[in-house]
């Protein structure tokens, strides 16, 4: 990824959750490089796993990302497996849905490894009941106020109050509008069911009538060299 101030910040953040779940699968120690390396491949897979979600979600005309926006996106990106293919499940109605992928997942996270990586990221070598980031930044001063102001809109923080962007210089002056237009463009589209086809030649145009008379025409002209014999 870019060395950016942000993606630098977020690979320090996201450090110490690679060295708890080294920590839960039994790894006592390891090369700052591998570590970089395992932080780096995990960050770049979130990020996948987002822009596949964000994806899903404007497909269906929607401006947040639902659960099962995250679960496709997962199994896009062979995080649900085993699981038979979307086509497959989609041929074969009459089969029950296969979730063994989504089985497996909730089994782990409810299960003791996720538990041993839960366990170590909270209470940490020191047995201290306090994640590692709020004790770095309680190490780093001040109480709940201070966290409030010096942390305020920023990863480490308190979230602003959201704040509309009005858009200017059409019709459609928010994200929400242009998220409601085009939902409804969407229902609009597969609501829609043509009532006729289109010919698929001139013959199958003609009505009964014109088809009689055509057949009628043919007999005569082949009739005709009989008769003058």
């Amino acid at each position: 990824m870019n060395s950016t101030p942000q993606t630098q910040l977020n690979h320090s953040l996201l450090r110490p959750c690679i060295l708890h779940v080294l920590r839960a699968a039994g790894y006592q120690a390891t090369r700052p490089s591998v570590l970089d390396t395992l932080t780096d491949l995990a960050a770049r897979y979130m990020f996948i796993l987002a822009q596949s979600a964000a994806a899903h979600a404007v497909d269906d005309g929607e401006i947040e990302i639902s659960i099962q926006d995250v679960r496709l996106a997962m199994q896009e990106n062979g995080a649900l497996l085993p699981e038979k293919t979307i086509e497959d499940q989609v041929f074969n109605p009459d089969e029950p849905e296969d979730t063994r992928g989504v089985d497996a997942f909730i089994a782990w996270a409810m299960g003791p490894q996720a538990k041993e990586i839960r366990r170590i990221g909270l209470e940490g070598a020191e047995g201290s009941k306090m994640d590692y980031l709020s004790a770095l930044k309680k190490t780093h001063g001040g109480g709940v106020a201070d966290e409030d102001t010096r942390y305020a809109n920023t990863v480490l923080g308190r979230p602003g109050e959201p704040r509309a962007i009005k858009i200017e210089g059409g019709e459609i002056t928010s994200i929400k509008d242009w998220a409601d237009r085009r939902r409804k463009m969407n229902l609009k589209a597969v609501s829609t069911v043509t009532s006729s086809r289109r010919p698929s030649s001139t013959l199958s145009s003609l009505g009964d009538s014109e088809m009689e008379e055509m057949e009628d025409s043919i007999m005569e002209d082949t009739m005709q060299p009989i008769i003058n014999t």
